[in-house]
């Protein structure tokens, strides 16, 4: 729902099928602010964790990530409370969160530490999005007749309820996934017990018949079989694809164009900071203050970064998807699917991303 009718939207507003950058610009004004967000809320609540964190706990940006989750674990007051309902209430996502064999942030809490040790230490505990003001983003359309901003008023409203509803199913469905999860593993743990498993992870190497075959006693040698499938996650990791391919899909040397400057404006600023190209997540830590994140797209695991940055810049990328989404919540200057960004860029090069203008300057 929320992509037909945000093609319906763009549509109204460019005035013909082939939208313009323009246009997509014009039409993101009217995703601001979308009471409900679930990734919005999870920023939120990680922000109110790190204020607390910088209150409740001494020398919290010396100490180690083990010793800190450890001193929010032994809080007895709103620190842990804090803590406990942001597991409880977004424990189940991560990086590639629809793999099974990625950990959450309920069973790698740990992964989460170091953010919240940034959050605290950059002190920016408050959202900078403006309300939102279906009047004026009518008015700023140019002409424009009645009956027409009478369409896009009732499209625009149609596409933040979808946008919200679709936020939602998909941590349900996650949510889910995770409790089939935690159900594979404590098999993981009794197959390991009886010698079948050399470690309780080796079970997301099997398909389900092939677990079930095990249990049966299957003859087949499983051992290598997760050892050759193992040995493919690297692999897999470096192999980039075409964004749209016809027929079975190749990986390509690279799935990077050149650059020229070029892509869509999802959300509105102006902010100065310095270019930080980010190729992984274990990259995101260098991360400070203000910076502008350049890389290639984001997920739900992206989520605690955006309570740092100043700018987003993404080479794959739509007006809905999830780094447009949460960059309008909180106000920050965002451009996706800039093909060939991640080497235009040189890291550490100080940049004024004026997302009003539609340049990067």
């Amino acid at each position: 729902k929320s992509g037909s009718q945000y093609s319906a939207l763009i549509s109204v507003i460019s005035g013909g099928p082939k939208p313009t950058p323009e246009s997509n610009t014009q039409a993101a004004k009217f995703l601001v602010n979308i009471e409900g967000i679930v990734g919005a809320d999870s920023i939120k609540q990680l922000k109110n964790l790190s204020k607390l964190v910088s209150e409740e706990i001494t020398g919290y940006d010396e100490i180690g990530d083990e010793a800190l989750l450890n001193a929010i674990l032994m809080d007895e007051g709103a620190l842990k409370e804090a803590y406990l309902k942001f597991l409880k209430d977004h424990g189940h996502r991560c990086v590639r969160e629809a793999e099974m064999k990625e950990k959450d942030w309920s069973q790698e809490p740990i992964k989460l530490i170091p953010v919240i040790r940034n959050i605290a230490k950059a002190g920016d505990f408050e959202s900078k999005t403006e309300d939102f003001d279906m009047k004026a983003c009518l008015k700023s359309l140019k002409k424009t007749n009645r009956l027409k901003k009478m369409i896009i008023k009732k499209l625009a409203t149609s596409v933040r309820e979808a946008v919200k509803m679709r936020e939602e199913s998909k941590s349900a469905a996650i949510r889910f996934q995770q409790k089939l999860k935690f159900a594979y593993i404590d098999l993981a743990l009794l197959l390991h017990k009886q010698g079948a498993l050399a470690e309780v992870e080796d079970i997301f190497y099997l398909t389900h018949d092939e677990i079930k075959e095990m249990i049966e006693g299957g003859k087949q040698d499983y051992a290598a079989i997760i050892k050759n499938r193992r040995a493919l996650d690297p692999l897999y990791a470096e192999m980039n694809f075409q964004e749209v391919y016809f027929g079975h899909p190749y990986p390509t040397e690279s799935a990077n164009v050149a650059g020229n400057n070029k892509g869509t404006v999802v959300s509105q600023g102006n902010v100065k900071g310095n270019i930080r190209i980010v190729r992984n997540l274990s990259e995101a830590d260098k991360l400070e203050k203000g910076d502008i994140m350049v890389c290639e797209y984001t997920d739900i695991g992206w989520s605690p970064y955006f309570a740092i940055i100043g700018g987003i810049i993404t080479e794959i990328g739509s007006p809905l998807s999830h780094g447009a989404v949460v960059a309008r919540e909180y106000g920050i200057p965002a451009i996706v699917n800039m093909h060939g960004a991640m080497e235009q860029f040189e890291d550490g090069e100080e940049v004024v991303m004026d997302t009003n203008s539609e340049e990067l300057i």
